[in-house]
């Protein structure tokens, strides 16, 4: 419930407490992931074996719906590559 028995300077009305967390986390860049060789492996493997258990259950994609799928994807592959090149 909004409590109106507070009394508001005019100066407290014109800021927004929400700018200091934006302006905080404007430039926020998150420290880099490091993955050693040996666990890319076993999450590639893990993949494989995820994507071979789907196929197994639901069969592989139409010829249509991979296109669909490389068309979703396409212009996020593309965002990801462009960003990694900074």
């Amino acid at each position: 419930m909004l409590d109106r028995t507070k009394s508001v300077t005019p100066n407290e009305a014109d800021t927004d407490p929400d700018d200091d967390w934006v302006e905080e986390w404007t430039n926020y860049e998150p420290d880099p992931i490091v993955i050693s060789e040996e666990r890319k492996q076993e999450l590639l493997e893990e993949h494989d074996r995820y994507i071979a258990e789907l196929f197994e259950e639901i069969g592989e994609p139409s010829p249509e719906e991979m296109a669909r799928a490389e068309a979703w994807w396409r212009p996020i592959e593309q965002h990801l590559t462009k960003n990694s090149h900074r």
